[in-house]
């Protein structure tokens, strides 16, 4: 799991388009994975026909239903780029459907799903779309890049689909909805090494330097669990 957390984090670019897809992006550099909405992208993301996509994934071996919604075909696409660029495993199947309101979007093991939600209109305008992942930033998670929620669910699958390969599908499901559902790392992780850190520090000054660089409550969400 960490070593799937750490890659992400510490080597995330957005990979150059597939020169094959769509010539008037061919020439675009990579975009750092901290520059926020690149405005090539708003482009493409306009252009693309999500049918083809579609087919196009499902040569990957993903069943991909984007509702005929160029900005969510184009966000999948170059999630999926991402996700092979680093070597991750991909789900088997990709949705824009309603869920539940207050969640942008799941990742179901037993099916291998990813679903965006579609009650959430954001997700077929980019822009708008990039200004809801901005606005989470502090929760749930605290990047803020255009495609963080994309990102945390096929990282999702990518992370059960390690601990399958790791421990057989079986035990994976039950670490998956055992242990790490049941244990939240604000208590096991970020609680335990805040005390220990200011029990070894007697400078006020640096105390509260250390209280910043280590709060148990900044990324809310992220330390429900340890799934997330």
């Amino acid at each position: 799991m960490y070593k799937t957390l750490k890659d992400i984090i510490s080597a995330m670019k957005v990979s150059s388009l597939n020169p094959k897809l769509n010539t008037n992006y061919q020439n675009k550099s990579n975009t750092s994975f901290k520059k926020g909405l690149p405005s090539w992208f708003i482009g493409y993301s306009k252009e693309v026909n999500p049918y083809k996509i579609e087919s196009e994934l499902a040569r990957k071996g993903i069943d991909a239903s984007f509702k005929g919604e160029s900005v969510v075909a184009a966000c999948c696409q170059k999630v999926v780029e991402i996700m092979e660029c680093y070597g991750f495993e991909l789900p088997k199947r990709f949705s824009f459907e309603p869920l539940n309101r207050g969640i942008l979007g799941s990742y179901t093991p037993y099916s291998d799903k990813v679903a965006i939600n579609s009650i959430y209109n954001q997700f077929r305008n980019v822009v708008k779309q990039n200004q809801l992942e901005e606005s989470q930033i502090g929760y749930h998670p605290i990047s803020g890049h255009f495609l963080q929620t994309y990102l945390h669910e096929f990282s999702h699958a990518a992370h059960f689909h390690n601990l399958c390969n790791e421990l057989g599908e079986s035990e994976a499901n039950r670490v998956f909805w055992g242990y790490l559902s049941d244990h939240s790392p604000r208590n096991i992780i970020v609680g335990p090494l805040n005390t220990i850190v200011k029990s070894l520090i007697s400078n006020k000054w640096l105390l509260k330097l250390v209280e910043k660089a280590i709060p148990p409550t900044n990324g809310v969400y992220a330390k429900t669990d340890l799934t997330e």
